[in-house]
């Protein structure tokens, strides 16, 4: 969590969106420490690059588009639930066959025309975005997994303060090291050894925890000393280090607010591609506009890159990024004269120590399995956490924070275990 005030208002680099916010931890935790946070309502309007706002220009279109691209997911889900033996293929593949099939079943082929394809591609080009990767390197049968666990439900909410306020709450009074990269972990004897990258520290514990990000254990195996089992190790090649880049841009005014529909304000809007190989570039942006600590009013809006464009950021500087942004602004509203005032980009993919954004299930990979095999601790003494780790709620902020809840309290139950004098004591 890592947020940008820069614009006048909080903007996260990383998560700032709860999903499902009926008893989630993450709700309830701002509701405890005083965060501000705004419910989001399902309202998307999608507009093309023409300029035309296809949710009430062309609402039967959407509305059929829209269902037909979820019979096709439900399809999909039915096959594999119905035959276990079907081989997993690439969600790309799978939707494209069923998607067909469901066009030619349902006589919809008459209507599937490009305007047709265009509105799919939103669709999946925000699939895309869920996973942080192209939908040819899902998994058709796993890449939804965690579908059949209770999720939580409710509407999504943005935390207005920033997400990273809630971090900094659970931070006070603990010790934290910053500019402190850890080496080696070193779980040869009864401690575990930590080595630091200045080559002069070496620190030792009973237990440690390992929360650093999927990406950074797939890229240095040497981390450990002796190297993890094979079956720890299989598991963090077997799943996907998915990526999103996010770009914000601050405005002179709100020109998107002829949007608002009955009083409620638009808090997001979709792009509608022109081609197929343009939905994971600024797929959706959402509205950040507030108020500055002075009380002035800000107008920013937020949108993100993944799958074949995410290293748009690193190709592009910053400002060259910003410009693409608002030059998809313009062909989306053409009557609008648009002055952008800054920009924000992350660059998450080259930083050393994140180098991703979330999870996602390849084809060819089990997911349950995957993810349960990477929650499990070595030795008594390694401990694992992380949104990679918890299966029923990957690529969330609840889930990482879940997943801590779970290791400390596997922590605790292991001490009443093993140290006699504590086991009245809990």
């Amino acid at each position: 969590m890592n947020d940008d005030n820069n614009l006048g208002v909080a903007v996260g680099k990383g998560a700032q969106i709860i999903v499902g916010n009926i008893n989630n931890p993450i709700t309830l935790l701002c509701e405890q420490i005083g965060i501000n946070y705004r419910n989001s309502h399902f309202f998307c309007p999608l507009i093309d690059e023409r300029g035309r706002c296809l949710t009430q220009e062309q609402k039967e279109l959407d509305d059929q588009v829209d269902l037909h691209y979820n019979n096709v997911l439900d399809a999909i889900r039915n096959k594999y639930q119905s035959d276990r033996n079907f081989p997993d293929v690439s969600l790309e593949e799978m939707f494209k066959k069923m998607s067909s099939g469901l066009l030619s079943a349902t006589q919809l082929d008459r209507l599937y025309t490009r305007q047709f394809q265009r509105l799919l591609d939103f669709h999946l080009g925000n699939l895309e975005f869920s996973c942080g990767t192209h939908v040819a390197s899902l998994s058709a049968k796993e890449y939804d997994h965690n579908e059949k666990f209770g999720n939580f439900a409710g509407e999504h909410a943005v935390i207005t303060d920033g997400a990273q306020t809630v971090v900094d709450f659970l931070a006070r009074d603990l010790d934290i090291r910053l500019n402190s990269p850890v080496a080696r972990i070193d779980w040869t004897d009864r401690k575990v050894r930590l080595e630091f990258e200045n080559g002069e520290q070496v620190e030792e514990f009973d237990k440690v925890v390992v929360t650093c990000s999927l990406s950074v254990l797939k890229r240095n195996p040497q981390l450990f000393r002796p190297e993890l089992p094979a079956e720890k190790r299989n598991a963090i090649d077997a799943l996907g280090a998915g990526l999103i880049e996010k770009i914000a841009v601050k405005f002179d005014r709100r020109f998107w607010a002829f949007l608002d529909v009955d009083d409620k304000q638009t808090e997001y809007f979709g792009k509608v591609p022109d081609a197929s190989r343009d939905r994971s570039l600024f797929n959706i942006f959402y509205d950040f506009s507030g108020k500055t600590a002075d009380g002035e009013d800000t107008f920013v809006l937020m949108s993100y890159v993944t799958a074949e464009h995410v290293n748009l950021v690193n190709e592009l500087s910053d400002e060259q990024v910003a410009e693409q942004f608002v030059g998809t602004l313009r062909r989306m509203f053409p009557d609008e004269t648009i002055r952008p005032l800054g920009q924000m980009v992350s660059h998450w993919g080259r930083d050393p120590h994140i180098g991703m954004s979330y999870t996602f299930v390849p084809f060819g990979s089990a997911g349950d399995a995957t993810y349960n095999k990477l929650k499990e601790t070595v030795d008594e003494k390694v401990y694992f956490a992380g949104e990679h780790t918890i299966a029923a709620e990957p690529q969330t902020m609840a889930g990482a924070y879940l997943s801590g809840l779970r290791e400390a309290g596997k922590i605790v139950l292991s001490l009443k275990r093993n140290i006699p004098e504590l086991k009245d004591n809990f």
